[in-house]
């Protein structure tokens, strides 16, 4: 995750995360969605008609990468102290400014490559559901810990500043396009096996 929704977390200003739908035909309808689990062995959506009802007509889709229940931990950079030797974390040191004290020739390792071990922010995943990027409502982009406006306009600009990461951390994806995205809802929990 970045270092910049890392921090956001550990503010408690970050309860949501959205992620690409994968696995989609080209050639869905457009219209509302609900993921329906597996149908006919398959993970599918199900389009929804105007009402919000199902209509029983299923697309398939990869399967989400969480769901409700599930506790998962944040894979974030980090480093080795020079001193101590424990662990350090990119998002505790938002500013070049500040010259973390990694192990001498240690650089910022990659969030992709953090064990679990060295976690130290998990989540529990609340709610899952599916919608269109631009479908995002100002309330939720809050919940992305977006803030970077105020004011009369703030809602269009926090909501361009937050496309604009999503295109951003998504080089796949065309920017201007208006992609499914799973959306998942999180609270912040203790590690699993120590007391809160």
């Amino acid at each position: 995750m970045q270092s910049s929704s890392v921090r956001a977390i550990i503010d408690n200003k970050k309860t949501q995360t959205r992620r690409l739908v994968k696995g989609l035909s080209p050639d869905m309808p457009q219209g509302k969605y609900q993921y329906r689990g597996v149908q006919h062995g398959i993970h599918a959506l199900e389009l929804l008609d105007s009402d919000g009802d199902p209509t029983e007509q299923f697309f398939p889709c990869a399967k989400p990468i969480y769901f409700p229940g599930e506790t998962v931990y944040v894979k974030e950079a980090y480093g080795y102290a020079m001193i101590s030797g424990g662990c350090l974390y990119k998002a505790d040191y938002p500013s070049e400014r500040m010259s973390p004290p990694l192990s001498t020739g240690d650089k910022w390792r990659s969030a992709l490559f953090m064990p679990e071990s060295l976690a130290r922010v998990f989540l529990k995943i609340t709610d899952l559901r599916v919608e269109y990027l631009r479908s995002i409502s100002a309330e939720d982009v809050l919940a992305e810990g977006i803030r970077t406006a105020h004011g009369s306009f703030a809602n269009d600009l926090n909501k361009e500043a937050y496309f604009d990461l999503f295109y951003r951390i998504n080089t796949e994806v065309e920017v201007k396009s208006n992609p499914l995205v799973w959306v998942y809802s999180f609270v912040r929990v203790s590690k699993p096996g120590c007391a809160a």
